[in-house]
């Protein structure tokens, strides 16, 4: 049998107080920025599309910095919130294979919310980019069409595409107001110093979920550690938790998993580990 994978991690953040900020949203301020200019070139029209799907079986995903949780301290049950997790980026130009970062400030030229489901459209000078994702219980926006905002979009294809994505003001030492994974990793490759979701920080932490992989279901569930605002939690697949003292982000883990190589089973195309995830910043209050 022949396992495929796709799935997405969306993270959301939630504001301090901004002074002489332009938008209109109530945003926030951490103590390091990342607005770098663009170092992409336009490629062909299409959409990129890494959508809110599921594998055919439970995901795994782990990343370069992991933690050994004690089994059976955390509830890996997942919640009745039937949520995904999951974003699908539209860039236009899309971005060419080879290149796998993109910055830029844009213009939030639409912004929809419609129950749980939010569109997000930017327009980032010869680019246009959409956001499309699905949150686990509702959606407060921190921003208002016609603000600017710094995006950071970073991609990689292996066998499968990853991607990667924050949403900040464009003062410096800005807040990331949104942000979503989902790919084989917590974090890009080309991120050495761990702050694209600044100042959110990720980690795996493992032998949280007891796991007894097959040919059937041949992932281990793991856990993501979430620490902001001197406040730390652990969440499993298919849950949502609030996460920080004076002000909140929502983290919404659709997936964390790990494949586990099984004898005699045909399994191909399936990333080592696999993250699905949105971060929140929510309003004060």
């Amino acid at each position: 049998m022949t396992y495929r994978l796709t799935t997405t991690l969306l993270l959301a953040l939630a504001p301090t107080a901004l002074a002489g900020c332009q938008p209109k949203g109530n945003l926030g301020e951490y103590t390091a920025s990342d607005t770098d200019d663009s170092d992409a070139e336009s490629g062909a029209t299409s959409s990129l599309t890494t959508g809110m799907t599921s594998m055919t079986s439970e995901t795994s995903e782990t990343s370069e910095t992991s933690e050994t949780g004690d089994t059976g301290d955390t509830d890996c049950t997942p919640s009745e919130l039937d949520f995904q997790a999951g974003f699908v980026a539209t860039l236009d130009p899309q971005l060419p294979p080879e290149v796998t970062k993109f910055s830029s400030n844009c213009t939030v030229d639409a912004l929809t919310v419609e129950g749980n489901f939010v569109t997000v459209v930017l327009g980032c000078d010869a680019r246009s980019v959409t956001l499309d994702f699905t949150v686990s219980t509702s959606f407060t926006p921190l921003f208002a069409e016609g603000d600017t905002l710094a995006l950071t979009y970073h991609q990689t294809m292996p066998f499968w595409t990853n991607e990667w994505f924050t949403l900040r003001t464009t003062n410096p030492g800005s807040n990331v107001l949104l942000g979503g994974v989902q790919g084989d990793s917590l974090l890009p490759p080309d991120d050495d110093d761990a702050t694209l979701f600044s100042p959110v920080q990720l980690k795996v932490k493992e032998g949280v979920c007891a796991a007894t992989p097959d040919c059937n279901n041949p992932f281990e569930r793991l856990a993501v550690e979430a620490s902001y605002d001197q406040d730390a939690q652990v969440i499993t697949p298919g849950n949502s938790t609030l996460v920080g003292t004076l002000t909140s982000v929502r983290i919404d883990l659709g997936a964390a998993s790990r494949y586990v190589e099984q004898q005699d089973c045909q399994i191909s195309d399936v990333p080592p580990e696999w993250f699905s995830a949105l971060l929140i910043l929510l309003p004060e209050g």
